[in-house]
């Protein structure tokens, strides 16, 4: 009955002061809102692959070691690690998942390059137990030829026809038979294919080819080419199942480098090779590998999310309490009538508290409308595609309703604290005045919400200036007119015939083929100085032409580059600068390099180097550009791209058309894909952009709750100088000293949270910062510009506010 009065008295005061009431319910319901998209985003990135049946006791084997003065960190395995898996004691199944890099696909149907086509152990379905549409995971592990396809996939390139029994032909001559389609993989899950062929086909094909360099792959310790996973048993738990998995493991890896090495490696132990694991749960967040099937996320963006989030409840929680103490006179009879009738202490807590915690579930109800309503906006801003499914659902719900509570009651502690302290009689007699203790702790309330505001506009000024400066920075290529074009599902000839067409043209100023293009990892693969054979190291590789360093627009550090006529001489590579100092080269001498792993008996071993370019980074730069190593690009190396640098005598869009046109004239019914090397550049920093852009949505937030706590402080002041204001103007005082006199308080506060927050800002900008190998000097501009915002919004609230209070004084 108690509880009921003071709901009745709060829909009461709401009605009787709607403009105020509507202020405090819509701060609430921002933050409230603001906080659940945080949540929803903390809660789909913590969720990879929990969709999975028993996905918690599924495990990811990594490889670790070191070669040399270069280390080891992929999560690629050697094949022969899976089956070790399998005869380890509390393993219930083990399977592996191995890239089928771009793949050109024929069908009667078709004919496709699929970059997400992956092979896969026949008992895959064992361990990810993924729902089928069509067909079983009998169908999968019965036929060693059988391919299984997702259900996007089979619109994609079938339309609505039935894909089972379809039959697939791969440009390595292995013909696979469509036996099942699966449902789409979510895209929160580290996984990601469009078909799946059976492993099995592969490996009978390279047993019957006794030639084939890969016939002993599944019995190769050191050749990292497999994603391996396996399934607990019931009843073990990872730790002593791993420990007895890497002790057999380990055993056999030793057995091999010796066998490769002798007793007493190069470099006396440089070659060296373990194993560790990791949940599948944790791959997203806290894999510390590369080779990844889809880059993660940073656990530490993650964490400061869910902080703000939180601080964003607790500063929508100060807001409120500013909010409703503001014109504090409103309630002070009211309470004073309460407690002459016998009302307790306790009893005006519980009022304030519960007027508080309904407000909190009003401003909640309104919040999730604002997060259906803003979430499309806030997945196509951000690039994701999150949903409440499965957030706002039991035990979710639970924490919800927990943390709405939770807020409601730091909303409503200052107040009723407040006003149940008030003394009936002073409040009869008029004579009850606010503290000056009361003006301190709004004073530090407003202190905390400004300086959060003014670092955060300013953090997101310094992202945003950061990632200005990155897209400009020199990648080592030029941007500029310059496209590549995938290879489709022509061969490699054909592609090579399609370059000289469009440089016979005219359409291309330049244009050059590489295995690999900015954006896409090279082959890792051992060398050592022919110098120094004891030193070893690790470089990516790249099969390049003679065009591809002017398509690209590369520049020479030393030496020169390739030619037509070096194409007869595989031999001669040329190098960039940090391969350069890597193997401390020496343009005097006649510097070579040899070929140590991942080379076949009909592979050159020992290369010259004939030049040195400048650092192309073909990743982003957070990190040094990785050491690369270019080889001449012959008729063994099948070309990924065409790296073409479009001519400036027409506009681009008009180039791009008649290269499409040359394109389908050669592959009919296949179109041209195409990227431009800007696109690569963006795509570098894809996920600093998703967080400086959610940094400026919760910058614009806390300014917005910041300008609520400042109104609110603005119009406590003015009710606790109202009598002041009143004399003053009586004896016609000048409007300038009423006003300095009645808000030189509230300057000060401002002015101490821009003590605090501007060496704060610099501070964490520089934090952030840091975590880049090239960063730019933020200017003083980037601190002044939130300074200057809230020096002019602590102006203009003062001026309305306290012009509003004299007309009202007049009257």
């Amino acid at each position: 009955m108690q509880i009921s009065n003071f709901i009745k008295t709060l829909f009461r005061n709401i009605l009787l002061h709607r403009g105020l009431s509507l202020l405090t319910l819509l701060g609430l319901s921002l933050g409230i809102a603001m906080g659940l998209l945080v949540l929803i985003y903390v809660y789909f990135e913590s969720n990879y692959d929990r969709f999975i049946p028993h996905s918690e006791s599924i495990y990811r084997l990594n490889s670790y070691g070191k070669i040399g003065e270069d280390t080891i960190h992929s999560a690629l395995t050697p094949i022969p690690l899976a089956l070790e898996s399998k005869r380890t004691e509390g393993v219930r199944s083990a399977t592996r998942l191995m890239p089928g890099l771009s793949r050109v696909i024929e069908s009667k149907h078709f004919r496709s390059l699929e970059s997400n086509f992956f092979y896969a152990d026949s008992n895959f379905f064992e361990v990810f137990d993924l729902p089928f549409l069509m067909g079983s995971k009998e169908d999968f592990r019965n036929d060693a030829n059988a391919a299984i396809i997702t259900v996007s996939a089979s619109q994609r390139l079938f339309g609505y026809r039935n894909p089972i029994g379809e039959r697939l032909k791969l440009d390595n001559e292995i013909d696979y038979t469509i036996k099942a389609v699966v449902e789409d993989i979510p895209v929160n899950s580290h996984l990601r294919f469009d078909i799946l062929g059976n492993w099995a086909a592969v490996e009978r094909t390279i047993r019957q080819d006794t030639l084939s360099q890969q016939r002993t792959m599944d019995r190769n310790w050191l050749y990292l080419n497999s994603y391996s996973y396996y399934l607990l048993e019931d009843g073990f738990t990872n730790e002593d199942v791993f420990a007895r998995l890497a002790y057999q493991a380990m055993k056999k890896v030793n057995i091999q480098i010796e066998e490769a090495f002798g007793s007493d490696p190069p470099g006396s132990g440089s070659v060296q090779l373990n194993f560790g694991s990791i949940s599948i749960h944790d791959i997203n967040l806290y894999s510390d590998v590369n080779n990844e099937l889809k880059d993660g996320s940073n656990p530490i963006y993650i964490k400061a999310f869910t902080g703000i989030a939180f601080f964003i409840l607790i500063v929508t929680a100060i807001n409120f309490m500013n909010l409703t103490t503001a014109r504090s006179s409103r309630r002070f009879k009211e309470v004073a009538v309460r407690k002459v009738f016998f009302a307790r202490r306790k009893d005006v807590i519980v009022q304030f508290l519960t007027e508080a915690i309904v407000y909190s579930f009003m401003a909640l109800f309104l919040a999730l409308v604002l997060v259906e309503l803003f979430l499309p906006a806030f997945n196509t801003l951000f690039n994701i595609n999150m949903s409440t499914r499965g957030f706002i659902q039991r035990p979710d719900l639970l924490w919800l309703i927990i943390i709405t509570l939770i807020t409601g009651m730091m909303a409503g502690s200052y107040p009723a604290l407040f006003y149940s302290g008030l003394n009936p009689i002073s409040i009869i007699k008029g004579s009850s005045k606010i503290k000056k203790a009361g003006i301190l702790v709004r004073g530090f309330l407003v202190t905390a919400q400004v300086a959060l505001s003014i670092l955060l506009i300013s953090l997101t000024l310094v992202m945003y200036g950061q990632l200005s400066f990155l897209k400009n920075a020199d990648h080592g290529f030029s941007t500029k007119n310059t496209i590549v074009i995938e290879r489709g599902v022509s061969t490699p000839q054909e592609l090579r015939d399609f370059k000289k067409e469009i440089i016979r043209t005219g359409i291309v100023q330049q244009a050059g083929i590489a295995h690999f293009s900015p954006g896409e990892d090279g082959n890792i693969i051992s060398f050592r100085s022919t110098d120094e054979e004891e030193r070893v190291m690790l470089m990516a590789t790249n099969y390049v032409d003679d065009g591809f360093f002017k398509a690209i627009g590369a520049k020479t550090a030393l030496g020169r580059l390739f030619e037509v006529s070096d194409t007869s001489d595989v031999t001669k590579i040329i190098i960039n600068e940090s391969a350069a100092r890597m193997i401390q080269f020496c343009p005097e001498s006649n510097h070579q390099i040899e070929l140590v792993g991942g080379r076949s008996d009909d592979e050159t071993h020992v290369y010259n180097i004939i030049g040195v370019v400048h650092d192309i980074y073909f990743e982003n730069m957070k990190n040094p550009s990785r050491p690369m190593v270019f080889i001449q690009n012959h008729r063994n190396q099948a070309p990924g791209h065409i790296i073409a640098q479009l001519s400036t005598v027409s506009p681009k869009e008009e180039l791009i058309k008649k290269l499409n046109a040359i394109w389908e004239t050669k592959f009919e019914g296949s179109t041209m894909q195409h990227h431009t090397l800007q696109k690569v550049i963006d795509n570098f920093y894809s996920e600093e952009k998703r967080f400086a852009g959610i940094a400026f949505m919760f910058s614009l937030l806390a300014y917005l709750l910041s300008v609520m706590s400042q109104i609110g402080f603005a119009a406590f002041l003015l009710y606790y100088h109202h009598k002041n204001i009143r004399l003053k103007t009586i004896f016609t005082a000048p409007y300038k000293r009423i006003m300095m006199e009645t808000f030189s308080s509230f300057g000060i506060f401002v002015a101490l949270s821009l003590l605090i927050s501007i060496p704060l800002s610099v501070h964490t900008s520089n934090i952030w910062l840091s975590g880049f190998y090239k960063s730019f000097n933020p200017s003083w501009c980037y601190f002044l510009i939130p300074v200057v915002l809230i020096a002019s919004t602590y102006i203009l609230i003062t001026y309305v506010a306290g012009k509003r209070e004299l007309n009202k004084t007049f009257k």
